[in-house]
């Protein structure tokens, strides 16, 4: 109000174009993944802006609050992030203008654990759908049915789609169509983390649009869940994998690198190894980390490291070597503040210290890396950190040779897993350890016994109807757990031969600690047998394998018994 206090015409002119210096700067570091330089010059920009900059130049100030929030989120300052956004959706103002910042506010729901706000994300994001005009049947029976007629029509939408591809693929240009696809991108994320049963309504409902509006880049994960239902609902692997085949057509004629991580992750972890060896999928899974990390989706990013790392451990790699690893990436996240993936990371690192030698405990995962006593003395278990840890404790307990404690885990927990993990990499080892342990547990048991041959033969089942449909990752396993079945018939001529196979079959794809597993199996048949000279070669060569895995813990277990 005092004219002598207002700066002059040259100040302000001064003051601008230090304010677009740094939001230019900040523009630039973010296409160089320098998020931290460019969070700090956004908030310097901000900082300078005149009172009235709302009114003044509204869609710039939009334009640099949104690039803020998404920098302060992507550097883990969530309540800046927060700041930022709520800023942008005060303003009177169209909605178009408003969906960075719900997106941001999306993310960092469902990142910042702390809060306990992951269901806030899914609101979030019907909430703008809803805006957009682009809604959902509202009862729980209208969207039963909306899924149940859509799945049925899964394959001809999935046809229809590659029909419209094969000669170009041209994306939508309806701005309002493009925010409604990018809004249910992230409720299928926040939905595929918190609220599974709601993946394939919006699946669904991207993939119908795709139809009505045209391809946009979005459709990219759409397609690849769409994969996952054709491929573990309906059964078509060969049409799942052409439904994820269809998803990288579209990211590779897309500028948008937005959506390359995501849609990489879910290709990969739920559709490529059902037709290939799971060791191929290692190296794409830390390429969508790496772009995940460079393009700003950080939480894709971080989730396709944790499944290159569980990956890594199903398919045999040196534990020296992955526990190196984990030494180093999961500081990354905890730097970056991704509780969920830091918490599960975790649970495979100390698994791997377990089997390294370098805890007390076997099957239990306390030590230097995780600790379950701390989670259960505050009750604060989450679904996903109690699926996680059962899972781990029952591969652990078919290594260490805890049979009956991890085929009680196997009776209670196993066939959850396949409706709250639907096509995932890690279910072909553990539905081989829950056949293996009970199985083997059905022999010494006298209260259990038939639950652990019921739950060991359709475990065995299943593993054999994955392989009947082009699995190539179960052929070992099933092998070996033949051999465990006529053991338990006592049919010992075919026992041996299943055993000799399964340690070939293993040999060749190199999988040290299923060769080891087979090894040590038959020698515990042969001691049976009361073959104790040929028991023990093989018992020895179980020792070697387990050793050059770098399970030096098992190593010593075995070489205890043995005294």
């Amino acid at each position: 109000t005092r004219p002598d206090l207002m700066p002059t015409c040259e100040q302000m002119d001064r003051r601008i174009k230090i304010i677009m210096l740094n939001y230019r700067a900040g523009q630039q570091a973010v296409q160089v993944s320098a998020f931290q330089l460019a969070s700090n010059y956004f908030a310097t920009a901000i900082d300078l802006l005149p009172h009235d900059h709302w009114k003044v130049s509204s869609t710039q100030s939009l334009e640099m609050f949104s690039s803020a929030a998404e920098s302060a989120y992507i550097m883990h300052d969530f309540d800046k992030a927060r700041s930022y956004c709520a800023a942008i959706i005060d303003q009177e103002c169209n909605i178009l203008s408003k969906v960075r910042a719900y997106h941001v506010l999306v993310d960092v729901c469902l990142a910042d654990t702390s809060k306990g706000e992951e269901s806030g994300a899914i609101n979030i994001c019907f909430d703008v759908l809803s805006q957009l005009g682009c809604n959902f049947p509202k009862s729980n029976f209208g969207q039963a049915r909306y899924v149940a007629r859509n799945m049925l029509m899964a394959k001809s939408t999935s046809r229809r789609l590659e029909r419209d591809m094969r000669d170009a693929i041209t994306f939508s240009d309806d701005s309002y169509n493009d925010a409604a696809m990018r809004t249910l991108d992230k409720l299928t994320m926040a939905a595929y983390l918190i609220e599974p049963g709601l993946v394939p309504l919006v699946t669904l409902k991207i993939l119908n649009r795709s139809l009505k509006h045209g391809i946009s880049t979005q459709s990219a994960p759409a397609l690849a869940f769409q994969g996952i239902i054709v491929g573990f609902v309906l059964g078509d692997f060969d049409r799942a994998e052409k439904c994820g085949k269809l998803a990288l057509d579209v990211l590779k004629v897309s500028d948008d690198r937005s959506l390359d991580s995501r849609t990489l992750l879910y290709y990969y972890i739920h559709i490529y190894h059902w037709k290939h060896p799971l060791e191929t999928i290692i190296d794409p899974l830390f390429e969508a980390y790496r772009l995940g990390m460079s393009t700003g989706d950080v939480s894709a990013g971080m989730w396709s490291l944790f499944s290159y790392f569980a990956a890594s451990y199903h398919s045999n790699r040196s534990l020296e070597t992955l526990d190196a690893e984990l030494s180093t990436h999961t500081r990354v996240m905890k730097d970056f503040r991704q509780e969920s993936q830091h918490l599960v990371t975790r649970m495979v690192w100390q698994a791997a210290l377990n089997l390294r030698g370098q805890s007390k405990h076997t099957t239990q995962l306390i030590g230097d890396a995780y600790d379950i006593r701390q989670a259960r003395a505050t009750g604060d278990i989450s679904k996903l950190e109690g699926i996680s840890h059962d899972m781990t404790s029952l591969l652990l307990g078919a290594v260490f040779g805890e049979y009956e404690a991890a085929a009680q885990t196997a009776l209670t927990c196993c066939w959850n897993w396949l409706d709250t993990m639907p096509s995932s990499y890690s279910l072909v080892p553990t539905m081989f350890c829950s056949a293996l342990c009970c199985f083997i547990a059905s022999r010494s048991s006298t209260t259990n016994q038939r639950k652990y041959k019921m739950m060991a033969h359709r475990c065995h089942s299943k593993l054999k109807e994955w392989q009947s449909k082009g699995n190539p990752n179960g052929d070992h396993l099933i092998v070996l757990l033949n051999a465990e079945r006529n053991f338990l018939r006592r049919r010992h001529k075919k026992t041996s031969q299943y055993y000799l196979e399964a340690i070939r079959l293993a040999n060749a794809r190199r999988y040290r600690r299923d060769e080891a597993m087979a090894n040590e199996r038959y020698a515990m048949f042969l001691a049976h047998r009361g073959d104790f000279t040929n028991a023990s070669i093989y018992m020895d060569e179980s020792i070697r394998l387990y050793g050059e895995w770098g399970a030096h813990g098992k190593v010593q277990q075995l070489m205890k018994a043995r005294k």
